[in-house]
């Protein structure tokens, strides 16, 4: 730690002492890339997460027996892990708790909402639970918030970045608290305090994420 600190601070690390060493020369190597570099320089995109507008139907408990029929029917493919801010904690890889009802694919690389009737003929459990709150989910909206859909989400954001890896941070935190989604396996929510914020840094930089994470 007090080699890092030396570094990042541009002072001459102590000789003979652990600077030798190769884990330290490759991480002092890796970070000169990027020193003095602001976030916004290194991150190909800092983004927000899903927004639904109607959670209690949207949202559902990984351990809930809704999510058990689903998941059961094979209908997983719209059913991402979902990370909240609680879920985000530092030196500790993600573990989900929730499922998104995300009836969304990618097509050319842009996310698409399924048709209603794809949605019925392809993910029929997931439909059918859908339309037991066919109500609720309509009245969602206003004169200024139009669904493209009544099972649609407002937000859905980028499918392709949420797929994507990525370094996760909660939006408000007492500390720092950043892990790492290596394989893109978590979808996360947006906005308010238990919302989660996503780090893709640009892969031409030639960094870890892992090194980032460090400090």
């Amino acid at each position: 730690q007090d080699v890092i600190e030396r570094y990042l601070l541009g002072h001459s690390a102590p000789v003979g002492r652990t600077t030798s060493t190769p884990l330290v020369q490759e991480l002092a190597s890796d970070l000169s890339k990027g020193r003095g570099a602001q976030l916004g320089g290194i991150a190909q995109a800092i983004f927000q997460g899903l927004i639904s507008g109607g959670d209690p139907l949207l949202y559902l408990r990984e351990d809930s027996s809704v999510v058990a029929e689903l998941l059961g029917a094979g209908e997983a493919a719209i059913l991402p892990a979902l990370l909240k801010g609680s879920d985000i904690k530092r030196y500790v890889a993600p573990t989900a708790h929730w499922r998104a009802v995300y009836p969304y694919y990618l097509e050319s690389g842009r996310t698409r909402l399924f048709g209603e009737r794809e949605l019925a003929s392809q993910f029929p459990v997931t439909y059918a639970y859908l339309m037991r709150h066919r109500v609720q989910l309509s009245s969602r909206g206003s004169e200024r918030m139009n669904y493209p859909a009544w099972y649609a989400l407002w937000c859905p954001r980028d499918m392709a970045r949420l797929r994507a890896p990525k370094i996760l941070t909660q939006v408000l935190a007492r500390r720092p608290s950043f892990t790492f989604d290596q394989q893109g396996d978590f979808s996360f929510v947006g906005g308010g305090n238990a919302g989660v914020y996503g780090i893709a840094l640009k892969p031409s930089y030639g960094v870890s994420p892992r090194h980032y994470l460090a400090i």
